[in-house]
């Protein structure tokens, strides 16, 4: 889909000829206008210090019940973390009252077994030289009951809730913890806000210098002071949901923008990570999520518009970001200088034994731009 920006990222080619086709317009009235058209080969980079960041749960696919698979297939799960090396464990954790809750079938138990199952299969990864992180998200959407009412919750809960992800990232040598907090919305909000993520960096730092502290953030709501947007090592930037005219969602356009808002606001662009969806939204913008890993069909790898898509007992047509799409977003990042790219998340992805997987386009575009990846 042509917007304000497109990347076109493919393998080297020879030509004495290019074309460009339109095959669809918005209306017979307005008609197709192009500024210019770049043809350039890339330099690879040496972005060694690119992150591959990979929202993923404990439930779906559950790490213990993978490894009860054959050697292949735990193999074939494992190559997944050839290409990410940060795996952010999501929704494993939620707060009740002052009290920590593991979300996780056995509670702490279960929570411990999964997380070392987990290990054992990045262990099986096939370059054992690429190094994955484990992070861990100890702040999530929806505590204290719907977007806004983490609100009241932190108001009430913040030091004790500082208190114990401490405990609880010394306990299991995570390498670091992610929050998402959306979102703050008066001015004691965000004064919550710059005082939690103080004391929980310090805190992180303290115990390990290298700790990272990882926040899911949007560029429309930085109400946090520029002090403590700095103290972020990663900023998972959720390049995804927001629809645009033509009912896309995850495009390159949301990414360009967003990013331009976060260095104005003072982010480092060499800490945001561009988000990727593994998943679908309707174009009318209804509250569906279809995952990429059920969609079957031809031209998967190039395509994010399919047409009657079956999810919650509803049809409708849905936007994806197809393999091709999360390759030039990932080029996007690499040649503007971002940190890196996000998916969210792993368990609507397929597997990378097959090659429409989100995770296949990425690794696509890091072996054409970063030099001996």
């Amino acid at each position: 889909k042509i917007q304000e920006l497109r990347l076109c990222s493919f393998d080297p080619v020879t030509t004495d000829k290019v074309r460009l086709s339109i095959d669809k317009f918005r209306s017979k009235e307005e008609p197709a206008k192009i500024k210019s058209l770049k043809l350039y080969n890339e330099v690879l980079s040496d972005a060694q210090d690119f992150n591959v960041t990979v929202y993923q749960r404990l439930d779906g696919d559950v790490p213990s019940e993978v490894l009860k698979r054959s050697e292949e297939e735990v193999k074939t799960f494992a190559r997944y973390y050839d290409v990410y090396n940060t795996v952010l464990i999501f929704d494993a954790i939620k707060w009740d009252g002052p009290n920590m809750v593991f979300n996780v079938k056995d509670g702490e138990e279960g929570f411990a077994r999964e997380l070392a199952a987990l290990r054992e299969i990045v262990a099986r990864r096939s370059n054992l030289n690429h190094e994955v992180k484990f992070i861990c998200t100890g702040l999530a959407d929806g505590t204290g009951g719907g977007h806004l009412g983490v609100n009241a919750y932190m108001a009430e809960h913040w030091e004790t809730v500082v208190e114990k992800l401490l405990a609880f990232y010394e306990k299991y040598d995570l390498d670091g913890l992610d929050i998402d907090w959306e979102y703050p919305q008066t001015e004691e909000d965000w004064l919550c806000f710059d005082n939690f993520i103080t004391r929980l960096d310090n805190g992180m730092k303290a115990i390990k210098s290298n700790a990272i502290l990882s926040g899911a953030l949007s560029a429309w709501a930085l109400g946090m002071s520029e002090d403590v947007l700095k103290r972020f090592d990663q900023i998972q930037f959720m390049a995804y949901d927001g629809n645009d005219m033509d009912g896309y969602q995850s495009s390159l356009d949301q990414a360009q923008w967003g990013l331009t808002d976060f260095v104005k606001n003072g982010a480092d662009l060499k800490k945001i990570n561009i988000g990727i969806a593994t998943y679908g939204r309707p174009v009318n913008g209804a509250p569906y999520w279809p995952a990429w890993r059920d969609l079957e069909g031809r031209q998967l790898y190039w395509n994010s518009l399919h047409y009657n898509i079956d999810c919650c007992g509803q049809i409708f047509d849905s936007a994806y970001c197809s393999p091709a799409l999360a390759g030039d977003k990932t080029a996007y990042a690499l040649l503007t200088g971002a940190g890196g790219v996000m998916v969210f998340r792993l368990a609507k992805d397929k597997t990378m034994d097959d090659p429409n997987a989100v995770a296949c386009g990425i690794e696509n575009a890091l072996k054409r731009h970063i030099e001996n990846f």
